[in-house]
């Protein structure tokens, strides 16, 4: 144990298999290999020593939350639940179970069921700095921020290195608009970051960096390029010279990496373009790390060719298991989002990798050939901003699938109200400074003219009223705003007569919502990164250009002038889902042309020189 708490993992291993051998009916010895392969993160190879630990003391709390603990790692909620249960019923006050049985409820998405964990495991032990965590990252999970940071902050006082709080904290504060400060928590964080969580932390400050509006594309870009020198570099020992089959007309083997197979934003896009694939063309291996499944997966699940859950697989073991697959095109679908799987592919397992869809920005990593966008995301001065090699697919670099149950458009709010109604579903992360000036200065151009922002980010009444504040110092009072949250948010969207677009980071999902639902988007279109022209290029896609601004001045011009005209409002909300319906955006076979080109492209490249551009840098 005392090595296992100095991290030494080889003597402590070869101390437990010790202990297996001399004393093979007791319970610590199997209970301490086990733990050896969870701090590897090894949970596949540690579930079965712990299985026989439980098996030799079948009442002993603490084997049956670790055994818990591992199955939840692997995806296997039901059990985990089960042996959590099971722990408490041997010991009533086992904290740990409860704080186990809470990630699980955290898991599946039943957050009033966590929190009644996490709250009582801390009545057992209040001085628990992981159930502290949890209780904020629950908290956040239901857009109690003030709550959430207030928790992680008592975690950290009892703790000051747990990473987990210190995340949860400046997630939260990025959340209400706190940039500076969640900065602050990231880099404080990566001091005291081991090897195996720097990633995590590396990830989350570049995602906020992403929407910070006041630093520079380069400034950015510098930093993301950090990440390949601390993360990537060191994993270049596993790069290896690959075996797969130099024949560029041959099927090929396309591999997506996602944690988000499931009812996500992500399935909008990813789902149209896996049921449309040319199967004589790829041949489909999804790598699912799910820690729950739903209807969506189940469809996933027929798309694919081969499908291989990953939970529990640690980024090298996953990038060993992409190579023996013989992959020859690996997509990665997250960026630096949650859970993503760029230490898997700093290891380079396939041939050809690209970036696509889930993150709109370099990765930063050296690894990775391609970022596939179209013209419209990036203009030749983007090339510098990116490390990977942009592919640009002919316009539009995307397909959308609308969510089901989204009803239909109906009449214009505005000629039953009297006045126009803006609004935008965006998180808080992206509500600015210089947003909330802009759109204050629409309100005030605009007699009568009302705000609605509704997203998971003001669910809490005190997010609600902090908002207004920051509006109300540009002289816009709080009967003017409806801020709040609601779930589904069709019959918010059906309310607005035109959507606002944040910026520099756009918002993407939300504005193909609002174009399916007739209602007309202004978007403030960005010099370089993708992030900041997504707006633009789904209003290029869909047909609408004079609704991209490329001055903030001209943002307010175009918002006003649009409001003003109450007869060309209904005329674009009477049309505009069948000009959508009509659009490349919702040519799904199309689509899949584009991307399988676009593979077959890169594998060509690939079969010439026998390297790709990651090779070369």
């Amino acid at each position: 144990m005392s090595l296992l708490l100095q991290g030494r993992l080889e003597p402590a291993e070869s101390f437990a298999q010790r202990l297996i051998e001399r004393y093979p009916s007791d319970s610590f010895g199997w209970q301490a290999a086990a733990s050896v392969e969870m701090q590897r993160l090894n949970y596949k190879a540690a579930l079965p020593l712990m299985h026989k630990a439980v098996e030799l003391s079948p009442e002993h709390s603490e084997c049956l939350t670790s055994l818990g603990n591992i199955l939840r790692e692997l995806g296997q909620q039901s059990e985990a639940i089960a042996y959590f249960r099971l722990a408490i019923k041997s010991d009533p006050d086992c904290e740990g179970a409860y704080n186990g049985l809470g990630m699980v409820f955290q898991d599946l998405r039943r957050i009033d069921e966590a929190i009644s964990c996490y709250l009582r495991a801390l009545q057992i032990d209040p001085n628990q700095p992981k159930a502290h965590s949890n209780l904020g990252s629950a908290y956040r999970s239901k857009g109690l921020l003030d709550l959430a940071v207030a928790s992680c902050n008592r975690a950290l006082s009892i703790d000051p290195q747990l990473m987990i709080a210190n995340n949860v904290k400046a997630a939260s504060l990025q959340d209400l608009g706190r940039f500076d400060e969640a900065l602050a928590c990231y880099d404080l964080g990566l001091i005291n970051a081991s090897d195996k969580n720097a990633a995590v932390v590396y990830s989350n400050r570049l995602f906020l960096l992403s929407y910070h509006p006041d630093k520079s594309p380069q400034e950015i870009y510098e930093a993301h390029l950090e990440f390949d020198r601390v993360i990537g570099a060191p994993l270049r020992g596993h790069w290896r010279p690959h075996t797969n089959v130099r024949d560029p007309e041959r099927r090929l083997r396309v591999g997506y990496v996602s944690p988000d197979f499931r009812k996500h934003v992500v399935s909008y896009y990813l789902e149209a373009l896996m049921a449309s694939h040319d199967k004589r063309q790829v041949e489909v291996t999804a790598y699912a790390d799910l820690a729950r499944e739903d209807e969506v997966t189940a469809r996933f699940r027929t798309y694919a060719d081969h499908w291989v859950p990953t939970n529990g697989v640690s980024d090298l073991d996953l990038a060993e298991r992409i190579r023996a697959d013989g992959i020859d095109i690996l997509v990665d679908l997250s960026g630096h989002t949650a859970l993503n799987r760029l230490r898997t592919f700093a290891c380079r397992p396939a041939p050809v990798a690209v970036s696509w869809l889930g993150y709109a920005n370099t990765t930063g990593l050296r690894a990775i050939d391609y970022v596939a966008v179209d013209a419209f995301q990036s203009v030749d001065a983007s090339d510098a901003l990116y490390i990977e090699q942009l592919w640009r697919v002919p316009n539009p670099a995307g397909v959308y699938r609308p969510s089901e149950g989204m009803g239909g458009v109906g009449s214009l709010p505005a000629e039953v109200h009297g006045f126009v109604t803006f609004g935008t579903l965006t998180r808080g992360i992206r509500m600015n400074d210089r947003v909330i000036r802009v759109w204050s200065t629409i309100l005030q151009r605009l007699e009568g003219a009302r705000l609605v922002i509704d997203s998971s980010s003001f669910v809490a009444e005190k997010a609600c009223l902090e908002l207004a504040e920051r509006f109300a110092v540009h002289g816009i009072c709080p009967e003017r705003l409806s801020i709040g949250c609601h779930t589904p948010p069709w019959d918010i969207l059906r309310s607005l007569d035109i959507t606002l677009d944040p910026f520099p980071h756009n918002s993407s999902t939300t504005l193909f919502e609002s174009l399916y639902l007739g209602v007309p988007v202004i978007t403030l279109l960005g010099h370089l990164i993708f992030s900041s022209r997504m707006g633009g290029g789904i209003l290029a896609g869909v047909g609408h250009p004079e609704w991209i601004a490329t001055t903030e001045e001209e943002y307010i011009e175009k918002a006003v002038a649009l409001a003003s005209d109450l007869e060309a409002l209904a005329r674009i909300r009477a049309n505009l889902r069948a000009e959508f319906e009509a659009s490349p955006w919702r040519d799904e076979p199309g689509f899949a042309r584009k991307m399988e080109q676009a593979y077959r492209g890169m594998w060509r490249r690939w079969c010439e020189h026998g390297q790709g551009p990651a090779d070369l840098r």
